[in-house]
């Protein structure tokens, strides 16, 4: 199915409404205590791909891209083709997914000066008193814990990405493989616990570009052709990521949340990155849930 969501980046709140619907025993007196895979889901994946524009999927019409793992998510569960980010900037829109509020209302501005009142509850922090195991895995500078974003979670795994960037547009980054295979060895430790929520942040499509080389070799010579090839790179090890959570039967007891922080400018408007402007290549992004049959 197709939807539309227009306005603000309220992952949380979407995603709050189904979690409350999907795990709440009051809302669901029908629900087992141990549910399986014919009722609702029990688990929660969470997965932010860093400076991702709707538009270079191809489940959202874009011909070159070369997505099938994301695409294939989307035609099984819903897309949402309007949903805008409310901050081009990844900081402050990953703490509007987590919250619900705004930038507006958080006052998070930038990436590295700001944190999070203290007043302001997380969907992590929510979730845990639920009675969920949470768990982070992060990939870039720009996600390291002390902002406020790392709340609720009983595991922030930020390693590797701490040391302060070293110059312009080299920002401290963990590769996708790397950040998938710690979020799977977590989901794996806990398989037996009740609850899960994973969050999982992926920086690959943010320049600079460094694609896997075939993936650098197939999109040679197209327009975008490094970012291009960073989306599909990131594509595939999704698809790996999701084959282990299958074999560990959790794949088909999530819902499962696709979507990004902010787009790139990739030179439309005069702008190359994000962060300036609010134009649709900056702030349209993707969003897509796919869950079992309630």
């Amino acid at each position: 199915p197709v939807w539309t969501s227009i306005g603000l980046l309220l992952v949380a709140g979407i995603v709050g409404v189904l979690v409350f619907r999907a795990f709440n025993p009051a809302a669901n007196t029908d629900v087992p205590d141990k549910p399986s895979a014919l009722d609702h889901p029990r688990h929660l994946i969470l997965i932010s791909i860093d400076t991702l524009r709707a538009d270079h999927l191809g489940c959202y019409g874009h011909g070159a891209a070369q997505t099938p793992v994301i695409d294939k998510l989307a035609l099984e569960g819903a897309l949402f083709e309007r949903h805008y980010t409310c901050y081009p900037l990844t900081l402050p829109s990953h703490l509007t997914q987590l919250t619900g509020v705004s930038s507006l209302g958080h006052r998070v501005r930038d990436n590295l000066y700001h944190s999070l009142p203290e007043q302001i509850a997380t969907l992590p922090e929510q979730l845990a008193k639920s009675g969920f195991s949470t768990g982070a895995f992060v990939s870039a500078f720009t996600m390291r814990s002390g902002s406020g974003i790392e709340r609720g979670f009983g595991i922030y795994d930020d390693e590797g990405v701490h040391s302060p960037p070293s110059g312009k547009l080299t920002i401290p980054e963990r590769p996708a493989h790397a950040t998938l295979k710690r979020a799977g060895d977590w989901m794996e430790k806990h398989r037996s616990d009740s609850r899960l929520f994973c969050f999982v942040h992926l920086f690959d499509p943010h320049a600079p570009y460094d694609p896997p080389a075939d993936m650098a070799a197939k999109f040679q010579g197209k327009p975008h052709a490094g970012y291009d090839a960073e989306i599909a790179g990131t594509d595939r090890e999704l698809g790996k990521f999701f084959e282990r959570l299958r074999s560990l039967e959790l794949f088909e007891n999530a819902l499962i949340v696709i979507t990004a922080d902010h787009g790139e400018g990739l030179g439309e408007h005069n702008e190359l990155s994000h962060g300036y402007f609010c134009y649709d290549s900056t702030t349209h992004i993707p969003l897509i849930m796919r869950a079992i049959p309630a």
